[in-house]
């Protein structure tokens, strides 16, 4: 029995030395990201696909006016609404520019309608990546735009040829609605949090231990 608990005390542990250190390595890749929210724009010729995460990104083209995404089920301040990706036309590729939030105007299955600049334009957007993607079978439906429930960038890039990130469009820029809030997931508490978890499993066995096997024997032999 002493044995057992000595295994399952070690194995813990080392659960929550894992956890522990994979939330300082989390902490430190998201002060980085944090920071580089903060640095000077780059230009689109210094883009890197899926390596320029968190960066303010500078565009000069043209929105490519009949592809929009009106992405369905988003809130801001707790208002339902919708996000407005449209492709945006460079030199260098194409990028799917997320216009920020529009409100619900009449019924949420009806199409907003919203305005899309002509011409050449220069925009500044955050380059905002995602890990993983839900399915979504109205990408696969006809017509413009495409009313979707879900942001799904690998269909949305596959559909229109641009890159996967997500360019999310700072304030005052042309085309731009209310802004997306720009909040870094904190993935760092929840390692610590497993960490801690993992410990107090730890302590419940050499407690479980101590009562029912120590305790109660010391007792027996009395």
């Amino acid at each position: 029995m002493l044995a057992l608990v000595g295994l399952a005390l070690l194995a813990t542990i080392s659960l929550s030395v894992w956890q522990l250190t994979k939330g300082i390595a989390k902490h430190q890749e998201r002060t980085g990201y944090i920071a580089r929210l903060q640095e000077e724009a780059i230009e689109e010729t210094d883009y890197e696909e899926q390596e320029s995460a968190y960066r303010q990104l500078r565009l000069r083209g043209r929105y490519i006016e009949d592809r929009s995404f009106i992405v369905g089920y988003q809130r801001h301040n707790q208002v339902p609404g919708y996000w407005i990706v449209t492709p945006f036309r460079t030199n260098y590729g194409k990028f799917l520019v997320n216009r920020g939030w529009l409100p619900i105007q009449q019924s949420f299955l009806e199409i907003p309608e919203f305005e899309t600049p002509h011409g050449t334009v220069e925009i500044t957007g955050v380059i905002w990546t995602h890990k993983h993607f839900q399915s979504d079978r109205s990408y696969d439906k006809p017509g413009w735009p495409k009313r979707v429930k879900r942001l799904n960038l690998k269909k949305m890039a596959e559909i229109t040829e641009a890159y996967e990130d997500e360019i999310r469009l700072l304030a005052d820029n042309p085309g731009s609605f209310t802004p997306i809030q720009l909040l870094v997931e904190n993935e760092p508490a929840m390692h610590w949090g497993y960490a801690f978890q993992w410990l107090l499993i730890g302590g419940l066995v050499v407690s479980a231990y101590w009562f029912f096997g120590v305790r109660r024997g010391e007792v027996g032999n009395r």
